[in-house]
């Protein structure tokens, strides 16, 4: 299944994806079930396994009553709608950190012994076709990573790599947006690259607050579960920043998905909804030569194979506050 968030009515709605069409699930929902577990996509994990299963069955029975459904209002053209992030709210986002193996070359680390990355905060999603505007504090040097994330569908703590994937509900695409020059350390980088850089040592500051500015995580265009993903190992993504392609890989990564689980799961619980990103492959805008940042009018396109795109414009802050 595909579930999405989007805006109709000026609510914030759930659906799930039929063709090209979405279907409102709360209007939809069975007598006696509770229509406000479809009030979210974290709504509908948390209602575990019956609740899935419950919205396989609604999506099945719509697909051979469209035409009911459409005349009720509940089942709405895709390109009609203004889609949100799946999961706007999550209450943990872990992005992991120097995780494809030439992204860490051309970042000058060294390949860490076990997985590394940091927290980023929630207020920073943003939509699948919504802007990325440029922070007032950091303007210049703002950078792209497509990425692969994944979304928790069940508590999660202290996981072995054993039972990971039974934890993972689906995947999405992510832009994992930086603004590089907001740490001292980067910039004595980046006038003598022969000094170590070592983003990583300082999680809670250094990179919390150069990873969470306001529209810093597009994330979407759904939440493919699981089930119809496969291995997510295998899907090829691509990112391409005005329609030239910067990144490309199927698989680079040092840890793979269920070490990352079980890595992360033993210092926080994560709860449904949760993400955790796998980390970006080489391209990045930083790494070239000379380095290409992005600038208002900037359009940013991330694909992974099965999950979609998302693709959005980089604006100028002075525009979007007006």
């Amino acid at each position: 299944m595909r579930l999405l968030t989007f805006v109709h009515s000026s609510k914030e709605r759930v659906g799930a994806l039929i063709d090209e069409e979405v279907l409102e699930l709360s209007a939809v929902a069975p007598p006696g079930f509770g229509s406000q577990c479809f009030d979210s996509i974290a709504g509908i994990l948390e209602g575990g396994a019956a609740a899935m299963d419950t919205v396989r069955e609604i999506v099945k029975d719509a697909s051979a009553s469209k035409e009911k459904l459409r005349a009720a209002g509940s089942l709405h053209r895709l390109e009609q709608l203004q889609l949100l992030a799946p999961i706007p709210r999550p209450s943990l986002i872990i992005m992991a950190g120097l995780n494809y193996s030439k992204h860490t070359k051309e970042m000058a680390n060294a390949t860490p012994s076990e997985p590394t990355g940091f927290i980023k905060a929630s207020g920073c999603i943003t939509g699948p076709k919504s802007p990325i505007v440029l922070p007032p504090a950091a303007p210049d040097m703002v950078d792209y990573e497509g990425e692969l994330a994944l979304v928790f569908g069940k508590t999660a703590y202290n996981v072995p790599e054993s039972e990971a994937m039974e934890y993972v509900a689906g995947h999405m695409c992510c832009n994992d947006v930086s603004a590089r020059d907001w740490i001292a350390e980067f910039n004595a980088w980046r006038a003598d690259p022969t000094l170590l850089y070592e983003p990583f040592s300082d999680p809670g500051v250094k990179n919390f607050r150069y990873k969470s500015f306001p529209t810093f995580l597009p994330c979407g265009p759904a939440l493919v579960t699981a089930d119809e993903v496969g291995d997510p190992h295998r899907l090829n993504l691509r990112t391409s920043v005005n329609g030239k392609l910067r990144q490309e890989t199927v698989t680079d990564t040092t840890f793979k998905i269920p070490q990352l689980i079980a890595y992360w799961s033993k210092v926080f619980e994560f709860r449904p909804g949760d993400i955790i990103a796998t980390g970006t492959p080489a391209g990045v805008g930083v790494a070239m030569k000379p380095p290409e940042f992005l600038k208002a009018g900037d359009v940013i396109t991330i694909e992974i194979e099965g999950l979609g795109s998302i693709t959005n414009t980089v604006v100028d802050f002075k525009k979007i506050s007006k």
